[in-house]
Order: C-alpha cells, then structure tokens, then sequence
C-alpha cells in the first residue's frame, strides 16, 4: 500500500480486504500458485482485474465476503460459521456508518475517542464489511450500496461508526471494554465450548488484542495486552486475562483449552477451566512453558433458581 508514497500507492486488489474461499480442494492442480487468479502482479493487474469477485471456478481462490479493512483472526464456531477480527485504520468516525480517509501510514491523529474502533464480525457470504476500498467500491456489486443482493453487514461488537449509540465517542477504558476499543490491534482469535466454562463465558470468541500504547495529540493513551471473550451474538465484551506484552494468536484444543502465543514474550500460555470445590465458581490456569504459572479465580454469575 506505501508503495510509491503517499498518492502514488498502487491500492487495493480484488482480494484485499476480502474473506476468500477455495470452494474445492481436491479440484485444485498439484502445481504452484494454481488457485491464483492472477497472472502478474502488475499496477493493471492489482488496480483491473476483477475475476476474484466474479469467477465460478471451484478449484480457484474467490471472494466470500469483502470490505474489510485488515481482516486478522479467523475462528469456526460450533455451528460452522466463520467469525473474523477486523483491524479498522486510524480514522474518525462520521456517525453514519462512514469514517474519514484516515491518516498517511496510520498516524494518530488528535482524538482517539473519534476514531473507529477494531471490529469483529460473522463472515456472510457476499457481505459488505463497509470498509472503503477506492480501487473497488462502486465497481463490483458486492461493494456497491444498492446493487441487487448489496448486503450491508456491521460489527457485532461497537464499532463507533453510529451516533444512534449511546455509547459513540464517550471515553474508552480497556480494562472494562465497551467493543474492542480503537487502535487495539484484536487480531487472533478462537472459540472454547468447554464445559467447565462458566455459562457466561461457554461459546464466547477469545480475542488477544495487543498494542503496548497509542497516543493522541492531546495525550490520550490507550494501552492493550490482554485476551477479551466476546458474546458472538450480542457482542458484549470483557477482559479475561491481562499481563501479556504482545499477544498475537489465539488457538483453542479439542478440550477448549486456550494457547495464546506472546511474540513479545517468547512465551505460549495455556489457559484451563477447571473445576474447584468453591459452587459457581472456575481457576482459569494460565502457564507459560516451561515453568511460569499463575491461577485467577473468576467468579460465575449465580445460577438462576
């Protein structure tokens, strides 16, 4: 995207900001970059060629959803469906469902309270994300508003984007986390149905944001390092755990057990529900191999009588 300098940047492809799927694996050729559908990588190439949006082909990569602005964590929950974290640029919010250009190269500007927030979405096939893509919005009915089937979908958790939200441009506290907040880097993700989880938290996607500190013009420093469990159906989010320098990937076992890896630290932390003897009660187990432990006791909503 910096390519060239500012103006002179080659843009988006059709595959940028996409969720992309390969509809048949087995269709596809034992033969390098076959699932491509691009021949070069020229300006002509990247800024024309629109075959990803419109082709048919099973055995080629072709886009599902598109408009995302830095699509990162990838998830599949119990049902199937594939949920994504959605890094948004540093741009301030118009309240309409918009946002402003943004700054050359995501420089922070003078009011990190305006800003969109990281976003997490349900990928639907043929979905807008809303994100602007200048090569391509207007140009493919998938990313042009009254197009037939245009298909419009907004964040699950707040985003910002909507003055009709009571919560848009109030103060964000990361600690207790209204959406996934601006500039929070939420990047991988998982989703844990253990079933010594509290009710509250059992099905919940596990986001790792990290970004040690942003700063705006007046002052105003957000700083992230921590796993939040989102609700997937009301968005509703949390902190979980807190005391990462640079959580990047979140990975859950088949017991839903949770490693997220810390490139900052060098370390990968396992994370375990487990029962105690205390009622209504779970030890969340955070180790990092090999030898550093640490246990937090969570209290579970009382069960209904």
């Amino acid at each position: 995207m910096f390519n060239g300098g500012q103006g002179n940047t080659v843009g988006d492809s059709a595959y940028n900001g996409t969720i992309s799927w390969i509809r048949n694996l087995n269709a596809v050729a034992s033969t390098p970059n076959a699932a491509g559908l691009f021949p070069d990588k020229s300006l002509a190439t990247i800024q024309t060629n629109s075959t990803p949006f419109t082709s048919t082909d099973p055995a080629k990569l072709v886009v599902f959803g598109a408009g995302a602005r830095n699509p990162f964590g990838l998830a599949v929950d119990h049902t199937g469906s594939v949920f994504f974290s959605n890094n948004y640029n540093r741009a301030d919010t118009n309240g309409d469902g918009t946002a402003t250009r943004g700054l050359y190269a995501d420089a922070v500007g003078p009011h990190l309270t305006h800003q969109v927030y990281d976003q997490f979405f349900k990928a639907v096939q043929g979905g807008d994300y809303g994100f602007r893509n200048e090569n391509w919005r207007g140009n493919t009915p998938i990313l042009t508003p009254g197009s037939p089937g245009y298909d419009l979908q907004k964040s699950i958790t707040f985003d910002n984007l909507y003055s009709s939200d009571p919560h848009y441009l109030q103060d964000y506290d990361p600690r207790h986390p209204v959406g996934l907040g601006p500039s929070s880097s939420s990047d991988g993700l998982a989703f844990s149905y253990n079933p010594l989880l509290a009710p509250d938290l059992y099905g919940d996607a596990f986001v790792a944001r990290w970004n040690s500190s942003i700063t705006d013009t007046s002052g105003l420093t957000y700083s992230y390092a921590d796993l939040v469990a989102v609700d997937p159906t009301t968005g509703a989010t949390r902190v979980l755990a807190n005391g990462f320098v640079d959580p990047l990937a979140v990975f859950a076992d088949p017991n839903g057990n949770l490693l997220v890896s810390d490139y900052g630290s060098g370390s990968v932390y396992f994370l375990r529900a487990l029962a105690v003897p205390e009622p209504r009660s779970i030890f969340l187990l955070i180790c990092s191999a090999p030898v550093a432990c640490w246990a937090v006791l969570r209290r579970a909503r009382p069960l209904a009588s």
